[in-house]
């Protein structure tokens, strides 16, 4: 009986030793940052004063964000020592380029979390970036993380909610006063390293073996009577919005650009969950989804130039334009190749966000760009109207 109390705790050690053993330098990096969180939980400008190396700590923490899905994707695509060291060798410069205090440089804080976004996109093709692998088996793999990080997040909040309960439950009948910052750094610990490593353990092993399994009820449902209807909606208002541009020969509204992009969103979203109901007689339909989008981006490309002709560039326009032009080309290629994969959506979007955010054609460089010309342009203006 005593044995039998104990194969719970058992199981839950033999399966955090797999998980360290598999990703040590993911909990590595998630401990380091939820240990720097708790300790500096709460910290107000005069604590940051008394302790001169909170700002090398801030920036430990802000590099270890980072960290996690880069050595996540790191270990997915191969277990090489080369792509390890490459790694800690991108963490080391970016926490060198980081400045010693940048709590209001709001371009490098979102920078930032686009790399971060990039890095969780790119975990879904990470096993298969240089495997041949079919959208049946890719999608199954897909669904296993996602639920993985459902479950993560949802046990952690019950924990969470469990054990303030308790706290509250033993502060009212022994009378007795809970720090707040306990709140917030149970918090920490519950999502930073129980979440995190639970999640670890949950993705799969060998993706390339995973069985491909039918939809369960609720997946039918949610596939067939809800994502659906939603993408045949936005087709219809887009098409008939569009269809009366064309005939009363307006200019569209600004709001267009931003219904395009949550059209093409959910489009893209429900052939990926369509995946395991297709057949010969649906088939057709999924190259219409994607012509569809085709034609919106061109529609979004002529929505897009007009108004930085009309109002100049800006940041919300360079990305919609980029946007656009990704969508463009990840729609023709699905309506050329009767075998395209899956897994270039995610790579190649993941790259776009990495492309807007470094070289000659990041946002930064192209919105100086423009300023600079402006200001060149409204410097000759100005000189111009004095001379008259």
């Amino acid at each position: 009986m005593f044995q039998n109390l104990l194969q719970p705790l058992d199981v839950l050690s033999k399966n955090s030793l797999n998980t360290l053993k598999r990703f040590p330098i993911v909990s590595f990096f998630a401990f380091l940052l939820t240990l720097i969180l708790v300790i500096f939980s709460g910290a107000t400008s005069p604590f940051i004063e008394v302790y001169p190396n909170f700002n090398i700590a801030n920036k430990i923490a802000f590099t270890a964000t980072l960290a996690i899905p880069l050595f996540l994707v790191l270990r997915l695509i191969s277990n090489n020592r080369i792509l390890t060291l490459l790694g800690m060798l991108l963490i080391v410069v970016y926490y060198l380029f980081l400045p010693e205090s940048f709590g209001k440089d709001y371009y490098l804080i979102q920078r930032h979390l686009l790399f971060i976004l990039a890095l969780i996109l790119f975990i879904f093709p990470a096993p298969f970036l240089f495997r041949s692998i079919k959208n049946a088996k890719f999608w199954e793999w897909t669904q296993q993380v996602i639920f993985a990080f459902i479950s993560a997040i949802s046990f952690g909040l019950i924990l969470y909610l469990g054990v303030e309960g308790a706290i509250y439950a033993f502060e009212n009948l022994f009378s007795f006063e809970v720090n707040n910052y306990i709140s917030q750094q149970l918090i920490l610990i519950i999502f930073g390293i129980f979440s995190l490593n639970y999640f670890l353990a949950q993705i799969p092993k060998y993706p390339l073996l995973i069985p491909i399994r039918p939809y369960s009820k609720v997946e039918n449902i949610f596939t067939k009577y809800i994502l659906t209807p939603l993408s045949i909606t936005y087709f219809i208002i887009l098409y008939s919005y569009t269809f009366k541009l064309i005939y009363l020969f307006e200019l569209p509204s600004g709001l267009l650009a931003w219904l395009i992009l949550i059209f093409s969103a959910v489009a893209i979203i429900t052939v990926l969950f369509w995946t395991p109901l297709w057949s010969a007689k649906t088939e057709k339909y999924k190259k219409w989804i994607w012509i569809a989008i085709l034609l919106q981006t061109l529609v979004l490309g002529l929505t897009t130039y007009w108004r930085i002709e009309e109002y100049g560039m800006s940041q919300n326009r360079y990305f919609t334009g980029v946007i656009g032009l990704w969508l463009f080309f990840i729609s023709l290629y699905f309506i050329l190749y009767k075998n395209a994969l899956y897994k270039w959506v995610f790579i190649s979007f993941s790259m776009l966000i990495i492309l807007t955010q470094v070289g000659s054609l990041s946002a930064y460089n192209i919105l100086q760009k423009n300023q600079i010309e402006q200001g060149i342009q409204d410097s000759k203006l100005s000189k111009e109207s004095n001379r008259r």
